[in-house]
């Protein structure tokens, strides 16, 4: 399972459509294919390894909190339950 991307509203202080995406967007040279980027499917790539940067209390932390939530739900679904996760894929999650 790999997530390439997340969306989230109204979580803690982030703002509307907040999102972290997992998929590079820009020209992806040979150099980059090899070295820096890992293919999942045919012509679609995720990055190996990313940083999260900024200014003190700029939101790294909340940005990281938001993922080791999705990844939690991600595997109880998975590892805990029978459902298929996959029918709830574009659909809102609210963790109010």
């Amino acid at each position: 399972m790999k997530l390439l991307k997340v969306v989230a509203n109204n979580f803690k202080l982030c703002e509307k459509n907040f999102t972290i995406s997992f998929v590079p967007t820009g020209n992806k040279t040979a150099a980059d294919k090899e070295f820096e980027l890992q293919e999942i499917a045919e012509d679609l790539y995720v990055f190996s390894t990313m940083g999260i940067i900024g200014k003190n209390a700029s939101g790294k932390t909340t940005a990281v909190e938001l993922l080791s939530i999705i990844y939690d739900i991600l595997s109880y679904y998975r590892i805990n339950s029978s459902k298929n996760i996959f029918k709830y894929i574009d659909k809102t999650l609210n963790l109010d």
